[in-house]
């Protein structure tokens, strides 16, 4: 066991030991509390974003938006994969509307997705959720807002979109979704998963 890993844990035993007549569903005793998933989650999504924005920022800059997508295209799992394994986590990201079919929400991440959606529609904020899977896999969800950069490759056909894009979308993610977007909406969410086990 790391010691980072074993930093993470022991706050959870702890407080598992502690919590003798725990809510229904909520911190039984040896499973990770809220409050840390809350915390671990919202870094790991810090750590991978600023790691792989700058990383297309400087394809952008040396090869426009061709070469950010090719990157994204070859190195944007690994990158997130290494970065995660630092975490002691896994982390993707998925929405409603994939570009890449390995991004596609399963079943508890697209009901996240879902009630997003119903948020929105009822002008309330998201914020980041916690999810308990069965077998312990706790979960930590995080919505994803489009930036100004994302708009050169999500952006509006014809007009934050650049012209060289949809050629190069539809050789290498014919079944591409997610395309269309504007400044600050909603595009979907991290999924950052921690086991109950180091």
């Amino acid at each position: 066991m790391t010691d980072r890993v074993f930093r993470w844990l022991m706050p959870a035993l702890l407080l598992g030991a502690a919590c003798s007549n725990p809510p229904a569903g909520r911190q039984a005793a040896g499973s990770i509390p809220d409050s840390t998933v809350l915390r671990q989650g919202k870094e790991a999504a810090s750590a991978v974003f600023a790691a792989l924005s700058g990383r297309l920022q400087q394809s952008l800059q040396a090869e426009g938006a061709a070469g950010a997508i090719r990157y994204c295209n070859l190195a944007a799992l690994p990158l997130t994969d290494s970065i995660a394994a630092q975490y002691g986590c896994a982390v993707r990201r998925t929405s409603l509307r994939v570009r890449n079919p390995l991004n596609a929400p399963d079943s508890s991440e697209r009901a996240q997705l879902e009630r997003y959606a119903l948020q929105l529609r009822d002008s309330l904020p998201l914020a980041p959720a916690v999810a308990r899977l069965p077998g312990g896999e706790v979960r930590w969800y995080g919505p994803i807002f489009t930036a100004d950069l994302c708009l050169k490759c999500h952006g509006q056909p014809g007009s934050t979109l650049l012209p060289e894009v949809p050629p190069l979308l539809s050789e290498l993610y014919p079944e591409d979704r997610a395309a269309g977007y504007q400044a600050g909406e909603w595009r979907g969410m991290w999924s950052i998963a921690f086991s109950r086990q180091p």
